[in-house]
């Protein structure tokens, strides 16, 4: 079997370094979305093609075809609703065409999203779909963040006995 390398080049979402450093400026005048840790991981999951076919947030054409066939809207069998839930007051700010910034739980800046689809999802829960590109820097704050992590986990593991030192 091989790999579709062409599909994952293809759905690589990161700013260049001019873009980003525009993109930091103009994300100041416009609405930012908050996004949970599990939300910025699936934006940066998105922009680095983990989720190939997906270019962002399922849109509701997507969001349908992926909860009542398993596919998305175009036939691509898809299981995964990898969507963004916004609150009402959010939803009354945005509009289809907006370009939102996405920021993490302390405003760090992680990238963008073009708004194509606002709808609700079958929770009932405001759902924003569309495009995401991330800015380079949140792809390394999360690099440090997992190797941070990592490196305390074998400090704690070592100081238990649990590996050699």
């Amino acid at each position: 079997m091989k790999i579709r390398t062409d599909l994952v080049r293809k759905n690589i979402r990161v700013l260049p370094a001019a873009e980003a450093t525009s993109w930091a400026e103009s994300a100041k005048q416009v609405i930012q979305l908050q996004l949970k840790d599990f939300e910025v991981t699936d934006t940066l999951r998105l922009a680095l093609g983990e989720y190939a076919p997906l270019e962002g947030f399922l849109t509701e054409a997507d969001y349908e075809a992926v909860t009542r066939r398993y596919q998305l809207a175009d036939g691509t069998p898809w299981d995964l609703p990898v969507v963004l839930a916004v609150d009402d007051e959010t939803r009354a700010a945005i509009s289809r065409g907006h370009i939102v910034a996405l920021v993490d739980r302390r405003n760090n800046l992680v990238g963008r999203l073009e708004v194509r689809s606002i709808y609700r999802g079958n929770s009932g829960r405001w759902l924003v779909g569309g495009p995401v590109d991330v800015v380079p820097s949140a792809l390394e704050a999360r690099a440090k963040a997992t190797r941070s992590f990592k490196d305390r986990l074998i400090d704690y593991a070592s100081a238990l006995g649990a590996v050699a030192g």
